[in-house]
């Protein structure tokens, strides 16, 4: 009797301890994984929440990076990882990529997501001197050239899956060349090797500006404010939107006190004016979703990339 007494008293000791803990979360700094090198899309990104976060947490962020295996060592890090929300990650789309690409042998559902953040818009681009100004006027060049026209992306990412999308929904032939990362892209459409392809607006608004490359459409559900001139594919007739978003993702088993503070300071972040505008200088948009919202969002984007997964792996 003696003993069961003591063992109550031991768990019921854990359990209060466990309760207080949570509800002064965070006693810490933070780690915000970004699972790739720095510079990137959501290295950026996470920089700049690394800076505000400070005014609506009561420790700060550390954001860690961590790349390798395109992104996948940085997520089963994190997957590994207590959860008890010291160890966050920063991702998007391509964790479904890795997964229905058998890259990595888990998917959103494996984490605890948190809330989407923000949304980088992509949009297509092809050389400033290409014979088509837009979607359409693609659509007709390409129909004329079965696998004639060349679409700059990298294997397994979110370039190759758009490229998958952009000829199933303009029912064209474009050649996919599998050129590696943003850059390589970048450099072999300035260079003349290929003559399409899908990055960030962000990253190719120099280029555009200096008239070495033009946007045939931003792939946003509006046109963005930062390019107003440049329609968006719907717009054009043609039902493609491809932005890329972010969002924080925990180990499974966070518990709903920790997830409810970070939802609330993520809430705060995002309608926060300075970190608004700081997005806005890197053309990225601050977009809150709540945790519940932000998995009717994750479940969606999966079925459409599991959808191109399957064309890829069946050819």
């Amino acid at each position: 009797m003696k003993r069961t007494r003591l063992l109550l008293a031991i768990i019921a000791i854990f359990l209060v301890g466990a309760t207080v803990s949570a509800a002064s979360y965070p006693v810490k700094p933070i780690k915000l994984l970004v699972p790739y090198a720095p510079g990137g899309t959501s290295d950026t990104l996470a920089r700049i929440m690394e800076k505000h976060l400070v005014d609506y947490l009561p420790k700060p962020i550390v954001v860690v990076n961590m790349e390798g295996a395109g992104g996948v060592a940085g997520c089963s890090e994190v997957k590994r990882a207590r959860p008890d929300g010291y160890t966050l990650l920063l991702h998007h789309t391509a964790m479904h990529i890795a997964y229905h690409m058998d890259l990595a042998d888990f998917g959103y559902a494996d984490f605890d997501p948190v809330a989407l953040v923000a949304v980088a818009p992509q949009a297509i681009l092809a050389k400033s001197d290409a014979p088509f100004n837009n979607l359409v006027e693609l659509q007709a060049y390409a129909k004329e050239r079965p696998n004639g026209v060349l679409y700059a992306m990298g294997a397994g990412g979110t370039s190759q899956f758009t490229g998958i999308a952009l000829n199933d929904v303009l029912d064209i032939e474009l050649k996919l060349v599998d050129v590696g990362g943003g850059a390589n892209r970048m450099a072999s459409v300035l260079g003349g090797h290929t003559q399409v392809m899908y990055e960030a607006v962000g990253a190719t608004m120099p280029h555009v500006q200096a008239n070495n490359l033009k946007y045939l459409a931003v792939l946003s559900e509006e046109r963005e404010p930062v390019i107003a001139d440049v329609p968006t594919a719907k717009e054009q007739g043609f039902d493609l939107v491809a932005p890329l978003p972010l969002g924080v993702y925990g180990p499974k088993g966070l518990p709903a006190e920790v997830i409810e503070v970070l939802e609330e300071a993520l809430e705060k972040l995002c309608a926060d004016p300075e970190f608004q505008a700081d997005l806005a200088k890197i053309t990225y948009n601050a977009e809150f979703l709540p945790r519940e919202k932000f998995i009717e969002h994750l479940s969606q984007e999966n079925d459409y990339i599991a959808k191109y997964a399957a064309q890829i792996k069946g050819n």
